[in-house]
């Protein structure tokens, strides 16, 4: 059985405790549901939690008293250039790079992916900035499953010049080993 950390073990206390007082559990409770006998480890635990606060795992409502920390995920980027898109009907890359926390070459390979699906339409005018126009809505955000298939090849490409790679320093400590061997 694998040894579980101090802190982990802290952590767990503290969310078993809050599960079942409202969302919240004390510094003592959680003391005493560690068994801490002494000052030194009930000092311990303080000192746990508070790496834990600071780590952002748990969150301080009031003294003395902690609660887990809730973790908000950010949204993808191609969920929130959609919802702008969607919302919108009509923007530009840089309404993507503003409204979407998007990277300028990302959002224009977007588009274009779009775009290439019959999604959108690009409006542009000689000297103008590009419009990206929805055409087609769905409520699905689109997937670019063409650029998962060449990550995905480019991965592979990687993983098998490591594996032969290591083949190769697998073949030279051998050779050393003989080496080393007639010696």
């Amino acid at each position: 059985m694998a040894h579980q950390s101090h802190m982990k073990t802290v952590l767990n206390t503290v969310a078993a405790i809050a599960e079942q007082n409202n969302g919240e559990a004390s510094v003592d409770a959680v003391s005493k549901a560690m068994m801490a006998q002494t000052r030194q480890q009930h000092k311990n635990i303080l000192n746990t939690l508070s790496e834990l606060y600071r780590m952002g795992k748990l969150q301080r409502p009031r003294q003395g008293v902690y609660a887990p920390a809730i973790l908000s995920k950010k949204p993808d980027i191609r969920e929130a250039m959609w919802r702008v898109l969607r919302m919108r009907k009509r923007v530009t890359v840089e309404d993507m790079m503003t409204m979407a926390d998007a990277s300028q070459i990302y959002a224009r390979e977007w588009l274009r992916m779009l775009a290439d699906r019959g999604v959108i339409r690009k409006i542009q005018e000689p000297g103008t900035t590009a419009i990206w126009v929805l055409v087609r809505d769905s409520v699905e955000t689109p997937l670019d499953e063409e650029k998962a298939a060449r990550l995905r090849d480019i991965r592979a490409r990687k993983k098998a010049e490591l594996t032969n790679r290591i083949e190769g320093i697998e073949k030279e400590l051998k050779k050393v080993k003989e080496t080393i061997a007639e010696l």
